[in-house]
């Protein structure tokens, strides 16, 4: 089972919105155990770098700009590494996968309406191109999808959308929506109605803090190599320590 079938976000993904005042740097790690065993496979560190909300009389959501994840073996051994720069296009950003374990490096970025995919192997590249569609998501751009449509979602809205994973050449149609929600959580399905390389793809689910709209949970496929056939599938629990930009002087 390859590609898509290995859906994302690593995430995550990735990742929050935090209602803050000043620029700020979150440090994200989450950890991974295999959905079967329970067993721990890996950790992801994200150092997200947060823009500054306009100063309203209304809530202001933080979207992230930049997000450096370095992924690791539970022991820290280090076999992947992942830049996400949402700048220009929060819903397709720009991705740079190194998968060091097996001397891999996935590239997605737009140009002239195109997305542009790139492969690299032992230094032999390949580039697929496709057509920029009007509700493509890529890669972590998933969790800007959510905060984009927040409040229709917790009204009970279902969304469709053609998603880009890192790993892939062509899009698949998700549909998202609300599955629970309590006082404090929301939880949302992803569910993919097709089959991906003869393999029905499990729904995928994620949890959110309500307060500040931070994914604390993701259930489901990965866009982490097991090998170089097959993914980890896993539940993924994050944690967030919150770091403040020093001001500067002439602020």
């Amino acid at each position: 089972m390859t590609g898509m079938a290995y859906f994302f976000l690593s995430v995550f993904i990735l990742l929050t919105a935090f209602p803050l005042s000043a620029s700020t740097i979150i440090e994200a790690t989450g950890k991974a155990y295999d959905l079967e065993s329970g067993r721990p496979v890996y950790i992801e560190k994200h150092i997200i770098h947060l823009v500054k909300p306009p100063k309203t009389n209304t809530l202001s959501v933080t979207m992230p700009l930049k997000d450096k994840v370095t992924y690791t073996t539970p022991d820290g051994n280090v076999f992947a590494t992942k830049t996400v720069n949402y700048e220009t296009t929060p819903l397709t950003p720009t991705i740079v996968f190194n998968k060091l374990k097996f001397n891999q490096r996935e590239s997605v970025f737009i140009k002239s309406n195109n997305v542009i995919i790139l492969h690299e192997e032992d230094n032999q590249r390949q580039e697929h191109q496709l057509p920029l569609k009007p509700n493509l998501v890529i890669d972590a751009g998933f969790d800007t999808f959510i905060r984009k449509h927040w409040s229709k979602l917790l009204a009970n809205k279902s969304f469709s959308f053609e998603f880009l994973s890192i790993n892939e050449n062509s899009t698949y149609t998700f549909q998202i929506e609300k599955t629970q929600e309590d006082s404090t959580t929301a939880s949302f399905t992803m569910s993919l109605d097709s089959f991906i390389g003869g393999f029905f793809v499990d729904p995928i689910i994620i949890t959110y803090e309500k307060k500040e709209q931070k994914l604390i949970r993701y259930q489901g496929l990965t866009n982490i190599p097991k090998d170089k056939e097959t993914n980890f599938t896993a539940t993924i629990i994050y944690t967030y320590n919150e770091k403040p930009v020093a001001k500067e002087k002439n602020e």
